[in-house]
């Protein structure tokens, strides 16, 4: 009989041992889980993730766009980087929720954001593990005044140099082109004008690559838009000016000019082009004199009109026949910039340019700019508009006054609209009478608008008819506020996301992620045999310690 209960008891103790030992193992292995990364997001081989950083350069306190994309499938929609430079580590995250200028969720495509604010300059690194995949620079603000004075309610011109050694060169070739002889100082309506303006030059040695007789045209001049609005803009801007070191006979205009700044007509081809781009005038010549039938599409600006002239009934002018088609009318018969380069505009330029120099001086003497800008990122084509990314500067921004279809808006969270003309620049214009217009039906351009904490969304208009929109809230700090917005998820925000997020996030247990719909049910059922057995083993100790006491 002693020995048959000897032999229980030793059951008794075995069995409850492994119950111990499995449950205690079960739990374990729960926590191990809970901590172990399930999969190795970011492989350490080329070829399988890349990147970029937008801008590639720019100033201290911007707010950089990093885009990566990922090779291969996953479902896990969170990609941890490292940004490093000698002294400095930190590490974001990118995600792929179709919320952060990523593109649709899941595609593979990955943003996020990573802020310079209080960072030190240099040259800073991305990297997944080991390897390298893009750099950026952070900059100090690199714009010098060359003429006038800074103030708030002026006009701002900045001119970047193209092809120039000597900075110094550079910023007297400018200055001889608006203050010499002819030059845009000394013509009406800059001229009493003058104390509204301001020049900035920046001190770059980027390479614009700036190309003399584009789109088959000899004195056509194109650069690239990104690089050029991207240094522009460490200044505050309301008009950019690139300054190509050439005495080729060159210019054009889109959203901005550019002229070759060292042959004897680039005085007044600099007051023409700067008469498109910021002044958003029409051609006065007739395009088909020169290059035969040639059709640019509807004209509508102020200096070309139907036979009557209805547009400057109110102001002394003329009425003559051609203005870029041979069917409409312009202001002078000569005698006029816009025309023939003759260093003067006429009455209906002069009083157009008056009043766009009114608006803004107006705008920018009643509201005072944020000292941070939204830097918009767009791509039109063919009448459709796509925000391809956005990113904050440390720059000022004002509104468009050229005309426009487009408008665009900036909404926020207490229902305040900032409002602004959308100038699209699909046409660039040559020297006359050299060259014709030239329609690009696909083209990426940029737009600032001023920085809100509370701002929500962007929207664009065509004629009152809204083409595009995006939320721009990611771009401040929402965290905290007890909402789980679109844009923010656990990992982002813990604050306010829960792991249930819709955001398949890498993680021993997201039911977000398809593989692990029913994880936390597993998870439950493990926890729940571990607890049983735990209970079980205590239960059968407790029987055989009451069984060896009674039996005493």
């Amino acid at each position: 009989m002693a020995i048959s209960l000897s032999f229980k008891a030793t059951i008794i103790i075995a069995l409850s041992v492994v119950m111990i030992v499995s449950g205690s193992v079960f739990v374990w292995k729960v926590a191990e889980m809970r901590n172990i990364v399930k999969e190795i997001p970011v492989p350490g081989q080329a070829g399988v993730l890349k990147a970029e950083v937008i801008p590639s350069m720019s100033q201290q306190g911007t707010l950089f766009f990093i885009k990566a994309q990922y090779f291969e499938n996953r479902e896990q929609q969170e990609i941890p980087l490292k940004i490093e430079k000698q002294g400095y580590k930190d590490s974001i995250y990118v995600f792929d929720d179709g919320e952060h200028f990523d593109g649709e969720g899941g595609d593979g495509v990955y943003g996020g954001y990573f802020d310079s604010e209080g960072k030190d300059i240099g040259k800073y690194e991305v990297k997944a593990g080991d390897l390298l995949l893009a750099d950026f620079v952070v900059h100090e603000e690199g714009c010098e005044i060359i003429q006038g004075d800074y103030d708030e309610t002026k006009i701002n011109f900045v001119v970047l140099p193209s092809g120039y050694e000597d900075y110094e060169r550079f910023k007297n070739d400018f200055k001889n082109l608006i203050n010499g002889w002819d030059s845009l100082l000394e013509i009406e309506p800059f001229k009493s004008n003058k104390e509204r303006f301001s020049f900035f030059a920046v001190n770059t040695t980027r390479d614009f690559e700036c190309e003399i007789g584009c789109k088959g045209i000899s004195t056509l001049v194109c650069c690239n838009s990104k690089t050029v609005l991207e240094e522009a803009s460490r200044c505050d801007y309301d008009s950019v000016i690139v300054l190509v070191n050439s005495r080729e006979e060159c210019g054009s205009a889109s959203y901005y000019t550019k002229i070759c700044s060292k042959n004897s007509y680039a005085n007044t081809v600099l007051v023409h082009e700067l008469g498109h781009s910021f002044a958003d005038l029409a051609d006065e010549y007739v395009y088909a004199d020169y290059f035969g039938d040639y059709s640019v599409g509807e004209v509508r600006e102020i200096n070309c009109d139907e036979e009557g002239c209805e547009k400057w009934k109110n102001i002394s002018e003329g009425c003559y026949e051609g203005c870029t088609y041979s069917h409409l009318y312009r202001p002078a018969e000569k005698y006029s910039i816009m025309f023939d380069l003759y260093p003067k505009f006429n009455d209906v330029c002069k009083s157009h340019i008056e009043e766009l120099i009114k608006n803004y001086y107006n705008d920018k003497s009643a509201r005072k700019a944020e000292e941070k800008s939204y830097f918009i990122n767009l791509n039109y084509n063919q009448g459709a508009i796509v925000f391809e990314n956005a990113f904050v500067k440390p720059i000022k921004s004002w509104q468009d006054f050229r005309e426009s279809d487009y408008s665009i808006e900036l909404i926020t969270e207490e229902g305040k609209v900032f409002n602004s003309s959308l100038y699209i620049p699909d046409k660039i214009f040559p020297i006359p009478p050299y060259g014709r217009i030239v329609y690009e039906d696909d083209v990426d351009f940029s737009f600032t608008l001023p920085f809100y904490e509370d701002a929500e969304e962007i929207r664009i208009y065509r004629n009152d008819r809204l083409v595009a929109f995006t939320d721009i809230a990611l771009l401040s700090d929402n965290c905290g506020n007890g909402i789980c917005e679109n844009f923010e998820n656990h990992l982002s925000c813990p604050v306010d996301c829960k792991i249930t997020d819709n955001f398949c996030e890498t993680n021993s247990c997201d039911s977000d992620c398809p593989s692990q719909a029913n994880c936390k049910d597993s998870e439950r059922i493990i926890l729940i045999a571990s607890a049983s057995l735990l209970i079980a083993a205590s239960l059968l100790i407790i029987s055989l310690i009451m069984w060896k006491i009674k039996r005493k």
